[in-house]
């Protein structure tokens, strides 16, 4: 089975969604939702009931006044809890 880094994302816009117990979480590009599932399962230990996933896509921006560099492309999977169970994210089971 895959280890997958997977980063809590910690804004207002992402607390106001853990209301409706909705978690927000960076994950790697190549990652699926099968995956996204177990391994927020093994690690908080909660029911997980829906997984979205949104990519965003590489951006070139200017950087001096010649030179042209590329930002990473992200994937953010948005974690719905089964029963609205809520999670500590700063805590793993």
């Amino acid at each position: 089975m895959l280890e997958l880094a997977i980063t809590p994302i910690v804004t207002e816009k992402s607390s106001i969604a853990a209301v409706q117990s909705k978690y927000l979480f960076y994950v790697p590009v190549d990652a699926t939702k099968v995956d996204v599932t177990r391994e927020i399962e093994k690690i908080y230990g909660k029911k997980v009931a829906k997984v979205n996933m949104i990519t965003t896509r590489a951006k070139v921006r200017v950087a001096g006044k010649r030179k042209m560099v590329k930002r990473k492309e992200k994937r953010k999977a948005i974690v719905t809890f089964a029963n609205k169970e809520t999670i500590d994210i700063n805590k793993t089971k």
